[in-house]
């Protein structure tokens, strides 16, 4: 078994920027359902090459246009990761 442990309690934020179109489900749960997989796919191939400056940017894209985003969920996006 593999085991994987961070040096604290906080959730870790999925990093929009290294994301693959595999992980797409991760973009379908955060926004509890109101994306489709075939979307946040979209949302995730639509990244430019030099990824995002902020979470904004990636949020502004046409596909997030109108959906209420919970604090609680937009909190566990990022554009950066602490541990790799």
């Amino acid at each position: 078994p593999l085991v994987c442990a961070l040096p604290n309690v906080e959730p870790s934020r999925i990093n929009v920027n290294t994301l693959s179109e595999f992980q797409a489900p991760l973009l379908v749960m955060v926004t509890g359902g109101a994306l489709r997989t075939a979307e946040a796919r979209r949302a995730i191939a639509g990244r430019p090459a030099g990824g995002y400056g902020a979470i904004e940017e990636f949020l502004a894209q046409d596909l997030f246009a109108g959906l209420q985003l919970e604090p609680a969920a937009r909190a566990q996006l990022g554009v950066r990761t602490r541990y790799f």
